[in-house]
């Protein structure tokens, strides 16, 4: 790993920062039923306002981390950074580095929410990983100072069905 956060706890506040910013940190019994539980709405599009948040959480910070002293990284450090920046929040890792056209193809081929869906419910044929899908919209959007909106990802293959690996296709509007 190339970037490594700072890390800051407040304890008798109990809050906890990364590079400055406040996060929560929950257990895969939290997020893998949160899913469960968005998913079995059926009067709205429960994901897509589950990708929509994650995007707008993680764009605030990708805005601070990867914009340094008023300039962008170049487009590879900042999508090893995002990289990064993914393995170490815990979440497995993902490989960015086909997507500095602001589109294409990311691989994850270690997946936190795979291994907890597993661990909960098991197997399934749809995929699971809505938060990476929000990561990724965030990290391009700063990038290439576009909407979040502009970018669509979808995950084409997921591990939690027999895939090699989660394997995300990417399109800038």
């Amino acid at each position: 790993m190339d970037y490594i956060p700072k890390i800051r706890f407040e304890a008798d506040k109990n809050l906890l920062y990364m590079d400055e910013i406040p996060i929560s940190l929950h257990c895969h019994y939290f997020n893998c039923g949160l899913i469960n539980a968005i998913e079995a709405i059926d009067y709205f599009d429960g994901i897509d306002v589950y990708i929509k948040e994650a995007a707008k959480c993680f764009y605030e910070y990708f805005k601070k981390i990867l914009i340094v002293d008023n300039k962008l990284l170049t487009i590879d450090k900042a999508l090893v950074r995002a990289q990064d920046i993914y393995r170490f929040m815990g979440y497995g890792r993902i490989d960015l580095s086909r997507l500095v056209t602001g589109e294409g193809i990311a691989i994850s081929d270690s997946s936190y929410f795979v291994v907890g869906w597993l661990a909960i419910y098991g197997k399934r044929d749809k995929p699971v990983c809505h938060l990476t899908r929000g990561f990724i919209k965030a990290v391009l959007a700063v990038i290439f100072d576009k909407d979040i909106e502009d970018f669509d990802v979808v995950e084409t293959q997921c591990m939690i069905s027999n895939a090699e690996c989660c394997e995300f296709k990417v399109s800038c509007a």
